[in-house]
């Protein structure tokens, strides 16, 4: 293998991680965006409707093992 082969590989596997590592930071992007809408969203239906984060979460839960039950 001459000393170009050696570098064009090294070049390939640093280009396949640099799209890996901007495809990862996009994604992450993408979640805190969810995060934010969700907790938006949270917080116009306790405004709205009284209903507070923590009972949604626990009717959730409760509905979770309910279905684990049966």
């Amino acid at each position: 293998m001459s000393i170009f082969d050696k570098i064009s590989k090294i070049c390939n596997e640093e280009k396949k991680r640099a799209i890996r590592a901007h495809e990862q930071s996009k994604n992450s992007g993408r979640r805190s965006q969810v995060e934010d809408t969700y907790n938006h969203f949270m917080k116009t239906l306790e405004k709205t409707s009284g209903i507070k984060k923590e009972d949604i979460i626990s009717m959730k839960v409760n509905s979770v093992e309910r279905k684990k039950r049966y």
